[in-house]
């Protein structure tokens, strides 16, 4: 851009990554969480799933995007015009995910949203709200193979300024397997 005061693509992209925050890492209940997580906590928690609701609960980089679109697929008879309807995190809210605004958390997604829902987690089971169990909803589970999982999940670190710093690889393997990755 030549234009006096304009900045440059390169200016625009540096800008935009020096005001992104690698979000630390909080425990809660002996596991770590980002801290936009562990502070919304009691609303995660307290979260009251309808019983028709569907819960698809996976480790990060272990095949959620998919498996949020097949479920989906699934739920509108194969019409994949009717899954256009609007992005995946907007269809099937990330229970747990919580920004600074204006981006809305999954639990005010899923306040707008009419029952039967199609809920995402990376929250292990003993930390997924106690009203999915006590409604019986539906869960899929999904895992893969853990040493592609943990490539997938670094390379996704290393990327994804907002997580926390992945660092090098050597020891990421050793966080990973501790399970301090999240």
């Amino acid at each position: 851009m030549s234009e006096e005061g304009a900045l440059s693509y390169s200016d625009a992209i540096q800008k935009a990554s020096a005001s992104i925050t690698r979000f630390p890492l909080t425990r809660v209940r002996g596991v770590p969480l980002m801290c936009l997580v562990a502070n919304n906590w009691d609303s995660v928690w307290a979260f009251r799933p309808d019983p028709s609701d569907l819960l698809i609960a996976t480790y990060p980089k272990a095949g959620t995007t998919w498996t949020q679109e097949i479920v989906d697929l699934l739920y509108h008879n194969g019409d994949a015009e009717a899954c256009k309807r609007a992005p995946t995190p907007i269809r099937s809210p990330f229970l747990e995910i919580c920004s600074p605004p204006p981006i809305p958390s999954g639990l005010d997604l899923l306040k707008t949203m009419d029952p039967p829902r199609i809920i995402k987690t990376h929250l292990p089971f003993q930390l997924v709200p106690p009203g999915f169990w006590e409604n019986k909803c539906k869960t899929i589970y999904v895992a893969r193979n853990a040493k592609d999982n943990m490539v997938s999940y670094y390379h996704f670190d290393c990327m994804n300024l907002t997580q926390p710093e992945p660092g090098p690889w050597e020891g990421y393997i050793h966080k990973f397997m501790r399970g301090e990755c999240k």
